[in-house]
């Protein structure tokens, strides 16, 4: 049996099993953003690949391979979905005709099976790059200047690991070095998933994940050394074949202990131990201990005196009463249709921008009090909004100084 025929299939199960993990792990939470739900696209896409194409890379059955193939079709569409919903912007009218047409050309081509597997494969190949690129570009030429300081640390953060996984991803496509004989595109899977999770944590920099994922690694070059020396000497491509799949274990296992930790991880008693802890004689001693809290660690407080250059009675229009938090992505996305709000929510996004903050929710009427946050739109089970939500009833309840 060649390293081929027992390493890809469970290279392939094992990014699949890290992907459905993730999956669950959304579907925990009741709430769901556009990029949760343009995120679930991609992964259901990956996990379908990864677990029909294992089968087919096992078995070399004939009728797994259309069926293989579908999820592969989905993802330059998924990807491109996926980055929208990031930027929180359309791409280009060309890049979508482009992805469209190349989603609907591949997708058929499989099924009808008009021309070779080969040809099949060049075509997706020249489709799946073109996208890469386009969306790559995309990210790289981005305004910055019209995201928060926030948001452009988390679109840096992910297309850092989107950029990763492609570059593992290019050995599905056949494009790989001469010593490396099997795909190991899940593993790109793998650290985009890890990444996701790790965004929702603290401590999330680019610096500090890529130290940790560069301590995966050298994790799991020891477990192959180790392994190794136990079976002595063996050709390459089994060593080589270890190192990967020790990676992917390793990666699965530090997945599931971070979904782990999420679940488990007592955000309520730490939110509510610092409540029992605050200030509360005024709004102003409730507003300054906010300083102590670590959903708070970025965040602005207006009171009456900063609030001079807007109109009062259309801020208090910005927010609904049953969403008393409103978000940068929201409001933007809300300006595209005409509504008799859009004087009060083009006044709320221009002190968004103007703060770099991407979350903000009206603490007091009288004085007038906003509060503004930097908070990831991220999956995770823990919601964020809600303890806002409870920062803002709180609020209105304690008298100013």
């Amino acid at each position: 049996m060649s390293v081929e025929t027992w390493a890809e299939p469970l290279l392939s199960w094992i990014g699949a099993a890290g992907v459905l993990a993730y999956i669950l792990h959304i579907h925990r939470q009741r709430s769901r953003s556009i990029l949760e739900a343009k995120v679930l696209f991609l992964l259901y896409s990956l996990a379908a690949l990864f677990v029909v194409r294992g089968f087919y890379w096992l078995t070399d059955d004939v009728r797994l391979q259309v069926p293989a193939f579908v999820p592969a079709t989905l993802l330059p569409l998924a990807i491109t979905l996926f980055v929208e919903a990031l930027l929180r912007r359309h791409v280009s009218f060309p890049l979508k005709i482009f992805v469209a047409a190349g989603t609907f050309t591949v997708f058929w081509l499989n099924i009808l099976d008009p021309i070779t597997r080969e040809q099949l494969f060049t075509v997706y190949k020249v489709f799946m790059l073109g996208t890469i690129v386009w969306l790559g570009a995309i990210l790289i030429t981005r305004d910055r200047r019209s995201l928060s300081t926030m948001e452009n640390r988390f679109i840096t953060a992910v297309s850092a690991a989107l950029a990763c996984t492609f570059l593992l991803a290019l050995t599905d496509l056949q494009i790989r070095p001469e010593w490396l004989h099997f795909r190991v595109g899940s593993i790109g899977a793998l650290i985009f998933v890890y990444v996701c999770l790790r965004l929702m944590t603290p401590g999330g920099s680019r610096l500090a994940i890529a130290g940790e994922i560069a301590g995966l690694t050298a994790k799991s070059l020891v477990a192959a050394l180790a392994f190794g020396l136990l079976i002595g000497p063996s050709p390459t491509d089994t060593f080589v074949a270890t190192f990967f799949i020790a990676t992917a274990l390793v990666l699965l296992l530090t997945i599931l202990e971070r979904i782990r930790e999420s679940r488990f991880r007592n955000h309520q008693a730490s939110f509510f131990n610092w409540l029992a802890k605050a200030r509360t004689a005024s709004l102003d001693e409730f507003m300054d201990s906010l300083s102590q809290l670590p959903l708070a660690a970025e965040h602005v407080v207006l009171r009456q005196d900063q609030l001079t250059g807007y109109d009062l009675e259309l801020l208090r229009e910005a927010f609904d009463a049953d969403r008393p938090v409103a978000t940068l992505a929201m409001l933007r996305a809300s300006l595209s249709r005409e509504s008799p709000r859009t004087a009060a929510r083009e006044q709320l996004v221009d002190m968004l921008e103007k703060h770099e903050m991407t979350h903000a929710t009206l603490v007091s009427e009288a004085p007038p009090t906003v509060l503004l946050l930097n908070l990831p739109d991220f999956v995770g089970s823990y919601n964020p909004v809600l303890h806002v939500e409870l920062l803002q009833k709180f609020g209105r309840m304690l008298r100013p100084a």
